[in-house]
């Protein structure tokens, strides 16, 4: 079904999910390996424009994992929680992806951490929702702070990779980064120097890294230059 999917074979995917789906309910109706197969049903039946039926099969989905406790996969309820944001934003219902997505975020914030690239996902959602909504200031204020968690996890995460990867690594905050620059065309209460601010922030992360690693280089004490050839070794 997942390849079929990938393919944009939607019907013929849907007929697999449906398929696992009867043999997984067969087990037990209740299993979260269940709620699952009902969520990606729902993501290829939603692509293919039903909403209302994707609705309802995320609605049988979080019952079954809230009442049978998460999978092997601690996000799976999270993505279930996410994907029925992401589906009801598409209908146009920005009032309920904005309830839908904050749950998301508080089941990955208590799971991950805020700091963790879901968490930032999800935050960066509910700033969306909000803009959608006319919320500026709040759009404004989960922007900035799916920024900040966004760059203070790259910080932590670059410092174990070579340069290549440090640096395609930290791409991955430039959506927090470019939610956060668009709403300077808004009504929202910023500074132009905020937002130049938030732009220098971002782009400095794996330069600051690199600046300290070099500095490390530089050092000619023996002990310090075996250490830093340890660390150059382990991160590649």
């Amino acid at each position: 079904a997942e390849v079929y999917e990938a393919k944009g074979l939607l019907a013929r995917a849907k007929e697999l999910y449906e398929r696992a789906l009867t043999i997984r309910r067969s087990i037990r109706s209740d299993h979260p390996d269940v709620a699952w197969t009902l969520t990606n049903l729902a993501r290829v039946t939603a692509a293919a424009g039903n909403i209302p039926e994707a609705l309802g099969y995320l609605t049988e989905a979080t019952r079954i994992f809230k009442a049978s406790g998460t999978s092997a996969e601690p996000d799976h309820l999270a993505r279930t929680i996410d994907q029925r944001g992401d589906i009801e934003a598409r209908a146009g219902n920005y009032t309920s992806a904005r309830d839908s997505f904050p749950e998301a975020l508080a089941l990955r914030e208590n799971v991950f951490g805020a700091q963790h690239p879901l968490a930032v996902e999800s935050r960066l959602k509910v700033a969306a929702a909000d803009v959608a909504l006319g919320r500026y200031n709040d759009a404004l204020a989960a922007a900035r702070r799916a920024q900040k968690d966004g760059l203070e996890h790259v910080k932590l995460t670059v410092r174990y990779l070579p340069e290549r990867r440090a640096l395609a690594y930290a791409s991955r905050i430039s959506n927090a980064l470019g939610l956060e620059l668009s709403l300077a065309l808004t009504p929202a209460s910023a500074a132009p120097s905020e937002y130049f601010d938030a732009v220098i922030r971002s782009r400095s992360v794996v330069l600051d890294e690199l600046g300290a690693r070099a500095h490390l280089a530089g050092d000619q004490r023996s002990d310090v230059a075996t250490a830093q050839t340890r660390l150059n070794a382990a991160r590649q």
